[in-house]
């Protein structure tokens, strides 16, 4: 990408650095989107795929012996049109607890977009896969960029389902764990009684026993 930047770009930076406030306040906008790609037609595709496989190589997440045969097999494989790799190309990604929301260009007008939800985990792994793309929990190409937002409104109101459903567990957790605790420490205290009359009762026994032997020696004589 140029170091002039359209005004296409700009005003789709703008839209979607407000749209991402609207939910993650603390959220700011580094400069334009990330250099890369705009789908596999792009010209440029093939070198930046094979800079990114070789660092997998130099980071041991590749066999050097399989760098030919991942570039064999990205020639035969069809990506359907201009879509974009995933892992090369993603423009703004930002985080919300432990997932990653991606929202990438896929042409050069700025009007398709893709965006793309996924946990860090999956994303770590999507990396150092040679798939054509790491696994999501969603993923969606729309023909315009106002189209993200009711996605990224259904995102987040799922997110804050998901957030107010763990925190009610977390409240039962705490509510039955104080339960388990309150009846462990009874169970306890009747476990010391229980211990105090058995010593109790033995105690008298052995009274007993021994005040019945006195009677009878006093009694029979030995």
């Amino acid at each position: 990408m140029s170091e002039e930047h359209s005004a296409d770009e700009r005003a789709a930076l703008y839209y979607i650095a407000a749209l991402i406030k609207n939910y993650e306040p603390q959220f700011e906008l580094q400069g334009n989107f990330t250099p890369g790609l705009f789908g596999h037609c792009d010209p440029h595709y093939p070198a930046a795929r094979r800079k990114w496989l070789e660092a997998l190589v130099r980071t041991g997440h590749l066999e050097k012996r399989l760098l030919d045969f991942v570039e064999a097999e990205d020639d035969l494989t069809d990506y359907g049109g201009d879509e974009a790799d995933s892992r090369l190309n993603w423009r703004i990604t930002f985080k919300h607890a432990f997932y990653l929301i991606h929202i990438m260009a896929l042409d050069k007008t700025f009007q398709r977009f893709s965006l793309s939800v996924q946990t860090k985990s999956d994303f770590d792994e999507g990396l150092v896969s040679i798939h054509k793309r790491p696994p999501c929990l969603r993923y969606e190409v729309v023909s315009h960029l106002s189209e993200v937002k009711p996605i990224l409104a259904n995102i987040f109101e799922r997110f804050k389902h998901e957030e107010e459903e763990s925190r009610q567990q977390d409240r039962i957790d705490k509510a039955v764990a104080k339960e388990r605790d309150k009846w462990v420490k009874r169970l306890a205290g009747r476990r010391r009684l229980e211990i105090i009359f058995f010593f109790i009762f033995a105690a008298l026994l052995v009274t007993i026993i021994w005040f019945g032997g006195q009677i009878h020696t006093a009694l029979f004589g030995r």
